[in-house]
């Protein structure tokens, strides 16, 4: 897509022109891609495309790079929740460099926004919420 990334309006936009640009899709296979409940979204980020996990890197590089634009629009906390679940599985990737960037996305997020300590510390502590994934991510890459 050609969209520049300071140019996304909503949430949701920023969310599909990255990911269509990091994996090189339609908006509309990246919609696909982010259906129910984003099942498909997350098997790629846990299992990469065909164990391919270059596109997956892609993603959570752009990411990384465009907090300074995007943070601003989490401006309420139906488009945090929406993006912590939308990278939560990330967490026990079976790359671990993917598993690293996705909990670095999710501590730089934590610095940056002030108003999601009381989301965040949800988010974690939920049931089966990310704490016991990166519990899972822990015995895997460090055990």
């Amino acid at each position: 897509m050609g969209k520049d990334i300071g140019d996304c309006g909503p949430f949701l936009e920023y969310v599909i022109v990255s990911i269509s640009r990091s994996f090189a899709l339609k908006p509309s296979q990246t919609l696909t891609l982010l259906a129910d409940n984003f099942k498909f979204f997350s098997l790629l980020l846990i299992k990469g495309q065909k164990n391919d996990f270059a596109n997956v890197l892609r993603w959570t590089r752009e990411v990384r790079n465009d907090l300074q634009h995007f943070h601003p629009k989490f401006t309420n906390a139906k488009d945090m929740q929406y993006f912590l679940q939308l990278i939560k599985y990330g967490i026990i990737s079976q790359n671990e460099s993917v598993s690293v960037a996705c909990l670095q996305i999710l501590l730089e997020l934590h610095d940056k926004v002030q108003n999601l300590h009381e989301l965040m510390s949800d988010f974690f502590e939920q049931q089966n919420g990310a704490i016991m994934l990166c519990l899972k991510a822990y015995e895997m890459y460090v055990s």
